[in-house]
């Protein structure tokens, strides 16, 4: 929004023109200089050293104010683990949001896992060799949707040089040796040692086969699951010792969470329910397996969770031409007895993820295209070269890469060395608050930014949105769907007559004096508003109109444009009256698009002529009316529709040259002519509206509103009663030449549907009620001196207004 005479105000500082009363909160804390892009407090970061701190932002910050439930909205739109950082970076209020999330787990069925390169080590002469405790390693990190930034994490050196991986679990790695157990965040670097493992027998001899968690460290039923050779221990984090399960038969390979139970596979590929109370035990579950096998035929197969499928998958090497490894999923069908394995032949809308040692866990993630990916792809992380991509089923052949590494090996294994392993960071399961610092968020992309915008619940969140900073303010302006707003937001109500005190506002713009007026934003009534308009359209112009968030006055042939909210001023030519200016009064005024815009046109009606001006251009065009003035233009379906003083309807030509062509029409209920003394026109969704009013003389409401819609499928064109008006609300004001709005989904904002909201010169608005909820919801405390007949006044009343930065591109 431009800057001219009037400022628009918030609470932290928002863009010019309109001012809340409240006073201003402290500035949040300015961001580091820093070029690395850290995850939480500890040693072990996840750095990015190329993104570099935002610009400063201009103004004062109320995007730290957006509500937590819009927030919320914004984290299942985010594209990327860096714009989830940035969005958590932001302020402690947006962190606070992150953390309180009530969904994180989601994220890691759509955003791909980052993938963790141990064994390529990477310089980083800004991140610290040591956390005190352990020399740290930095790794390479890969994430799929940023491939583009290097990013890294720094493990602890002890969990490659003595201890043995044991698995990964909500972000964390699991190490073991001589039963002792360390449980390191892959990220944060915060560790956590069990208990000793009760080992009875020489625990240097002994290997582990796996390490689950089965809930976010900080849950309060958190257990850690290890499995050996010959038992399978639960320690419930925080306590002070381990249950064991001996195994008779065959060690426990994989525990998986599905449906709300941890199911289990031994290394017989038998499945298990996996209880953990009152006592840890194992419940097997019968399978018959595909083809009328009797044993599974795979030697490794691995269990992944898919949506509300359980999969088996694994490989058999293939002898033919393209690719050299075949992959297959089976989901477990557990609505038959014994439960049964059925092949998958084709995992629509799904990728799957894997690493080469059978400890770290696989991951399944939803709708691939989104970020990149390929639906019905599995990516296997490699030790040599990042990953492979395999495409499942009968798409094998057809998505192999032949440049692939043919040294490669798709045999999972136990491994001594850590391989390359999936992971999503514990930030996307725990509520535990978990970034700090550098405020990334200006360089948020602007196709998330653009899925924000319609998010945001009221007019304050949009400016506090486009106030943030030069990039947010610039994807606000570059959103291409700004005029949906003036259907989902309710309109400003401007009210002229109410002059509050600014004494932090100017009272003049170096050209006039100006008014400070007060403006009610309906779903933020708490806060008031105040925006400024020059005295000269009070004292010496008269209104001609609205439009597009701009006020139309003129006076003895000479308009102007005023922008309500940021003061821009337009002067066109003067109107080439023939007569008496001074005797001329204006019955309509407004523009056909925003003023910015190319097309942009001024139409003036007065009482025997229509004017035109091409906005930029020296002249008036001119059509003389007749018969009947022009008292109201809508466009409608990409036509404009005028309503003269007969009410009679048109469609308003502009080229070649200024015109009109009436739309023949039928009354309602047989009536040969409206019979309304001063009805309006208002577009609604799809529907082009006349409404007026009729004095009731019952008790209950003293006027009844009525709207009929122009059914144009008939010759002549219908006016038919509109029942009732389900979802949407109307507004309009008291004199003729302000428009009225209609608003989708009042209750969104706290309105209600089938509903008029009439603006007053005395009191702010009325709530009427169409048809027959009109004495259900009249309020009998309503000033009963309310005038309900529109008129042309010669003071401006309260109007309606969207502000322009809901229609132009410009700032």
């Amino acid at each position: 929004m431009g800057r001219k005479a009037s400022r628009l105000r918030r609470r932290r500082q928002p863009p010019a023109g309109i001012s809340p009363t409240t006073s201003p909160s402290p500035s949040p804390t300015p961001a580091s200089s820093s070029r690395e892009f850290a995850m939480t407090q500890s040693p072990s970061k996840l750095s990015d050293p190329s993104v570099s701190t935002p610009p400063g932002v201009l103004g004062h910050q109320g995007w730290a104010d957006l509500p937590d439930k819009l927030l919320h909205s914004i984290v299942p739109l985010l594209g990327s683990f860096l714009d989830l950082i940035a969005f958590a970076s932001t302020c402690c209020s947006w962190r606070a949001a992150f953390s309180s999330y009530p969904s994180k787990p989601t994220i890691c069925t759509k955003l791909p896992p980052l993938l963790v390169r141990p064994n390529v080590c990477v310089d980083a002469p800004h991140l610290p060799s040591s956390n005190g405790r352990h020399k740290l390693r930095t790794c390479k990190v890969i994430d799929l949707t940023n491939q583009n930034r290097a990013l890294r994490c720094q493990i602890p050196q002890e969990t490659f040089q003595r201890m043995r991986f044991a698995g990964s679990s909500y972000g964390h790695l699991i190490c073991c040796r001589r039963g002792n157990c360390l449980v390191v965040d892959v990220f944060t670097g915060a560790e956590v040692s069990p208990p000793s493992l009760p080992f009875s027998g020489d625990c240097e001899q002994e290997v582990y086969f796996g390490g689950t968690l089965t809930a976010p460290l900080a849950s309060p039923n958190c257990h850690l699951l290890v499995s050996t050779r010959s038992s399978l221990f639960d320690w419930p984090v925080g306590s002070d010792s381990w249950s064991e399960l001996k195994l008779s038969d065959a060690r426990v390979d994989q525990i998986v969470e599905f449906n709300g139970q941890f199911i289990a596979m031994d290394y017989s590929q038998r499945i298990y329910i996996l209880k953990l109370a009152p006592q840890l035990g194992l419940q097997e579950i019968t399978t018959e397996w595909w083809d009328d096998m009797t044993e599974c035929p795979y030697l490794r197969p691995w269990l992944v969770v898919c949506g509300d499928m359980l999969l088996m998958v694994d490989h058999y090497m293939s002898l033919s031409f393209g690719a050299p490894v075949l992959y297959k999923p089976y989901h477990l069908d557990m609505s038959t007895r014994p439960a049964k394995w059925v092949e998958v032949k084709k995992l629509d809308n799904w990728a799957l993820f894997v690493g080469g040692d059978v400890r770290s866990p696989p991951f399944s993630c939803l709708s691939p295209e989104k970020w990149g990916g390929r639906s019905n792809c599995l990516y296997y992380a490699h030790y040599s070269q990042p990953w492979s991509v395999h495409g499942l089923g009968d798409a094998a052949d057809a998505v192999w890469d032949p440049s692939t590494d043919p040294d490669l090996v798709y045999k999972r294994n136990w491994y001594g060395q850590l391989q390359a392993f999936w992971v999503y960071p514990s930030m996307f399961y725990s509520d535990a608050p978990v970034v700090t610092g550098h405020q990334d968020w200006a360089d948020l992309p602007d196709n998330l930014l653009h899925s924000i915008v319609p998010l945001l619940g009221s007019f304050l969140d949009l400016i506090a949105f486009a106030s943030t900073c030069r990039s947010w303010r610039a994807a606000f302006s570059s959103y291409p769907s700004k005029s949906t707003f003036c259907t989902k937001l309710p309109p400003l109500l401007v009210r002229p007559n109410v002059r509050v005190q600014a004494p932090h506002l100017p009272s003049s713009n170096g050209r006039h004096k100006l008014r400070t007026c007060k403006v009610i934003d309906l779903a933020n009534q708490n806060i008031a508003l105040r925006c400024q308009i020059p005295h000269e359209t009070f004292q010496r112009m008269r209104f001609a109109g609205s439009s597009y968030g701009q006020l139309i006055c003129c006076r003895r042939g000479n308009c102007l444009i005023v922008d309500v909210f940021t003061g821009a001023e337009v002067s066109p030519p003067c109107l080439p009256f023939s007569g008496d200016c001074e005797e001329e009064f204006y019955f309509g005024g407004t523009l056909t698009a925003p003023l910015a815009s190319p097309n942009c046109q001024l139409l003036v009606s007065t009482r025997s002529s229509l004017f035109d001006w091409p906005v930029g251009s020296d002249s008036w065009s001119e059509i003389k009316l007749s018969d009947a003035r022009i008292d109201q233009i809508v466009e409608f379906n990409g036509q404009f529709i005028a309503m003269d003083y007969s009410q009679r309807i048109y469609v308003l030509k502009l080229a070649p040259q200024l015109g009109l062509q009436e739309i023949t029409t039928k009354w309602w209920d047989g009536m040969t002519e409206c019979p309304y003394l001063r009805p309006w026109l208002v577009v609604c969704g799809d529907m082009l509206l006349m409404v007026d009013h009729y004095v009731s003389l019952s008790f209950g409401a003293p006027v009844l509103y009525k709207p009929y819609r122009l059914d144009m499928s008939t010759r002549p064109a219908k006016w038919v009663e509109v029942k009732k008006l389900d979802n949407w609300a109307l507004f309009v004001g008291g004199d003729v030449r302000s428009p009225p709005f209609s608003c989708l989904s009042p209750e969104k904002w706290g309105g209600t549907s089938n509903r008029l909201y009439y603006a007053h010169y005395s009191q702010p608005w009325s709530v009427h009620g169409f048809g027959d909820a009109a004495d259900a919801v009249w309020d009998p405390s309503t000033d009963p001196d309310l005038v309900y007949k529109r008129n042309w006044y010669g003071q401006l009343q309260a109007f309606w207004v969207y502000p322009s930065m809901f229609y132009s591109d410009g700032q």
